[in-house]
C-alpha cells in the first residue's frame, strides 16, 4: 500500500504533498515565531535575539496578541514558558486594588534579653522597623503571584505596552521604609521589566508629568510606575487616620479592659505563670508581677509586642526570645501568647461587648482609605480614569482598621498579608458592575489562585469573614456603605475642578451665602470631614499643595497654574488659602451635575476628555439646595432682572 502511494497513486501523492506542506508550514511557523519573539525581547532588554534563544529571560509584553507561530513554539516546545492559567473572570475584570501589609522587618524596640538583636539603642534609632531582605522577598513573591493572576492570567493589561504602564498602575505607601520598600518589591515582582519612581503627592506640581512621559514614550522610555509617599505619620490620614483621633487610645484601653475573653484568659493559672516567665525571658517591666503601676490593659497590649517579636524571629529562622537564662517557650505557652495577642489585635477597632457596627471605631480609623478605594473603583467603572491596578502599602493596624470599616472580623494578617478588591463588568449586564473581595492572611502558604471571594453584606452587624458566603456583590452597595454624601459630592467637584481650564464662575454671592446658611448640619459635618481629610497637617485651611495632593490621590495630574486659579476662584480674603467657609463655597459653586441643561461652558485641561464641562448659573438658592440634596437635574430659572 505504501509502495503504491509513492509510485503512482494520485490520491497517495496528494496526501504526501499535503502532509509535506503542513510539516513545512509548522516548521516555518515554529522557527519564525521563536525568532520573532526573541527579536522583540532583544529590543527591550538590549540582548540579541540569539542570546535570547540560548537563555530566554522574560516573556512578551503585557496582554500582547501573539501570532500563531509564537503561540506554537511557546505552547509546544518552550520549557521556560508556562501555559497561562486563566483566572476566574479573566475577561470581565476591569481593575484590581490590593491593600497589603509590609513584609518581615526588624524590631521596633529593644527586648533587652533577646540575644538575636542588639541592645545598643543606636541600632533602633537607625534601623528600627526596617524591612529585611526576607521581607523584600515576601513582597516580590506576592508580586509574582499577582503577575500570574492579572498580567498573564487575565485580560486586565491586554494591549498595554510596558512603557505606558505608568498610566494604568499606581502605588501609595506610608512614610516608612518598610512600607516604601514593600511597595517597591511588590511592583518589581509584578512588573519586573518596568521601573518605578517615587514622589510625594505634593511634589513637582509645576511639572506636567503627562508631557514628560509622552516625550519619553517617543523614545520607548518611561519614568515608570509612580509610588506616592504619604506625609509623616502624624498627618497621614490615608494609612494612619486612627492616630488623628485623640480619643482612640482611651477607647482601645477601655475596650480591651471590658473584654470577657481576655478577662477569662488572664484569670487562668497558665497565664500567671506565663507572665512571670516572660518577665525573666525579656525583662519587660510590664510583666513584672511586683509592678503595681501597670494597668491590666497595658499588660495585655504588651502581649501583642511579644507576639510580633516571635513573628519576626520565625520569619528570619531565629530562635524565639533566646536569653542567657536558658528559658524556652513551650508550645502551649506559644499558643496562649498567640491567642491573647490575636484577641487584642481584633479589639483595636471593633467593640468587645457587641457585634454592632455602630459601636466600632472603624469610621474614625479608616474611612478615608475606604473612600479612596471605593472612588477608584467607581471612576474605573465609569471610565473616568485609566487605572487598572492600585496598591496600598500599609501596616497590620491599617488592615485591621479597614476591616472594622467594612464590618468584618478577621484573623490579623501575617507579614505581606493583604486585602484584594476586584472590579468586574459582565458583557451580558454592563450596567451593574460588581466586586470581588479576597483576604489572604498568609501569602507564603496560600496563593491568590487558591482564594475564593467573600460576599460582603455591609449590614449593621460585624460578621466573621470566614462565615460569609462565597460570591460577589454589586459596586453600588460598597459606595452606599463606604462613601458619605459629603464625600461623594466633594469628590465629584474635585474631579470636575481638575478639568477646568478657564472657568466663568462669577457673581451669585448672595445666593451662595443663602444656600450655605440653609445647608443641613449633617451635610456640613460631612463636608468638614472631607475638609479635614484634605487639610493634611491640620492647619485649619487648605493650600494649593493640599488640593494637588487630593487630586493625585484620585489619579489626576493637575498643573500648579490651574491649582492657583482654582484657589483664587473661591478665596474670600485673598490670602491664597481655603478656609472651611471657602471650601463650602466651592462645594456650592461647583455642583456640576447638571451638564446637559447647563448654559456656561468651561474648557477642559485634557484633550482626550469627552465633552466640555458646563456649569449652570445659579438663579435660585432653593433650586440649588434641592439639587444638592436630590442630585437631580433641574430646569433653569429665568435670569434675574437687573
Amino acid at each position: 500500500m505504501g509502495y503504491s502511494l509513492l509510485q503512482g497513486d494520485d490520491g497517495g501523492k496528494r496526501v504526501v504533498v499535503v502532509t509535506s506542506v503542513a510539516v513545512l508550514a509548522v516548521a516555518v511557523g515554529y522557527f519564525g515565531g521563536r525568532w520573532h519573539t526573541f527579536t522583540k525581547l532583544s529590543s527591550e532588554q538590549g540582548r540579541s535575539a540569539w542570546q535570547q534563544i540560548r537563555s530566554p529571560k522574560a516573556s512578551v509584553s503585557y496582554g500582547e496578541q501573539l501570532w500563531w507561530g509564537e503561540r506554537l513554539w511557546m505552547s509546544l516546545w518552550s520549557s521556560r514558558v508556562k501555559t497561562p492559567k486563566l483566572m476566574d473572570g479573566h475577561e470581565s475584570i476591569k481593575m484590581a486594588i490590593i491593600v497589603h501589609r509590609h513584609g518581615a522587618r526588624l524590631p521596633n524596640k529593644c527586648v533587652s534579653r533577646d540575644l538575636s538583636w542588639p541592645k545598643n539603642p543606636e541600632f533602633y534609632e537607625s534601623y528600627r522597623g526596617h524591612l529585611s531582605p526576607i521581607g523584600c522577598d515576601q513582597l516580590i513573591n506576592v508580586g509574582l503571584d499577582l503577575r500570574e493572576r492579572y498580567v498573564i492570567g487575565s485580560d486586565l493589561f491586554r494591549g498595554v505596552p510596558p512603557h505606558t504602564l505608568q498610566q494604568t498602575v499606581v502605588a501609595y505607601t506610608s512614610n516608612m521604609q518598610r512600607t516604601l520598600f514593600s511597595a517597591w518589591s511588590l511592583l518589581h515582582g509584578m512588573f519586573p521589566d518596568v521601573p518605578q519612581y517615587f514622589s510625594y503627592a505634593s511634589d513637582r506640581l509645576k511639572v506636567n508629568l503627562r508631557e514628560v512621559n509622552q516625550t519619553l514614550e517617543t523614545e520607548g522610555l518611561t519614568l515608570g510606575i509612580p509610588i506616592f509617599i504619604e506625609e509623616v505619620a502624624r498627618t497621614d490620614r490615608l494609612f494612619h487616620q486612627y492616630k488623628m483621633n485623640e480619643e482612640m487610645s482611651k477607647w482601645q484601653h477601655e475596650n480591651i479592659t471590658a473584654s470577657p475573653v481576655l478577662r477569662a484568659l488572664s484569670e487562668t493559672p497558665e497565664y500567671s505563670r506565663l507572665i512571670q516567665k516572660l518577665y525573666h525571658m525579656t525583662r519587660i517591666q510590664h510583666f513584672n508581677p511586683n509592678n503595681t503601676k501597670v494597668k491590666y490593659s497595658e499588660r495585655m497590649i504588651i502581649m501583642k509586642r511579644v507576639q510580633t517579636q516571635i513573628n519576626i524571629a520565625k520569619a528570619h529562622g531565629l530562635p524565639l526570645l533566646p536569653n542567657k537564662e536558658g528559658l524556652f517557650l513551650t508550645r502551649d505557652e506559644e499558643e496562649l501568647i498567640r491567642k491573647t495577642a490575636n484577641e487584642i489585635w481584633r479589639l483595636l477597632y471593633r467593640p468587645s461587648l457587641s457585634d454592632e457596627k455602630s459601636d466600632s471605631v472603624g469610621h474614625n480609623a479608616a474611612s478615608h482609605l475606604a473612600h479612596y478605594i471605593t472612588q477608584l473603583l467607581v471612576d474605573r467603572a465609569e471610565n473616568k480614569n485609566r487605572l487598572r491596578f492600585a496598591a496600598y502599602s500599609a501596616h497590620d493596624t491599617t488592615l485591621l482598621a479597614l476591616a472594622a470599616r467594612l464590618g468584618i472580623d478577621i484573623e490579623p494578617p501575617e507579614f505581606s498579608g493583604y486585602f484584594l478588591f476586584e472590579l468586574h463588568v459582565d458583557k451580558k449586564n454592563p450596567d451593574i458592575p460588581y466586586c470581588k473581595f479576597f483576604y489572604n492572611r498568609e501569602p507564603s502558604t496560600t496563593s491568590a489562585s487558591e482564594l475564593r471571594p467573600r460576599m460582603l453584606d455591609f449590614g449593621h452587624k460585624i460578621r466573621v469573614l470566614n462565615n460569609l458566603p462565597y460570591g460577589n456583590f454589586p459596586l453600588y452597595k460598597m459606595v452606599a456603605e463606604l462613601q458619605t454624601q459629603g464625600m461623594r459630592k466633594s469628590t465629584r467637584v474635585l474631579r470636575k475642578l481638575s478639568k477646568i481650564r478657564r472657568p466663568h464662575l462669577k457673581g451669585h454671592a448672595t445666593q451662595q451665602l443663602a444656600i450655605m446658611s440653609m445647608m443641613p448640619d449633617l451635610l456640613k459635618g460631612e463636608y468638614k470631614m472631607v475638609f479635614d481629610m484634605w487639610d493634611r497637617e491640620g492647619k485649619g485651611y487648605i493650600t494649593v499643595d493640599d488640593l494637588g495632593s487630593a487630586m493625585r490621590l484620585m489619579g489626576r495630574n493637575p498643573s500648579k497654574q490651574n491649582l492657583n486659579m482654582l484657589v483664587d476662584l473661591v478665596d474670600s480674603n485673598g490670602d491664597h488659602q481655603l478656609h472651611f467657609q471657602d471650601f463650602l463655597r466651592m462645594m456650592v459653586l461647583c455642583d456640576l451635575k447638571d451638564e446637559e441643561d447647563s448654559e456656561t461652558e468651561v474648557e477642559t485641561m485634557d484633550s482626550d476628555e469627552a465633552a466640555p464641562i458646563t456649569i449652570k448659573p445659579i438663579t435660585s438658592p432653593t433650586q440649588l439646595f434641592v439639587a444638592i440634596e436630590t442630585s437631580k437635574a433641574l430646569p433653569a430659572d429665568p435670569p434675574p432682572k437687573p
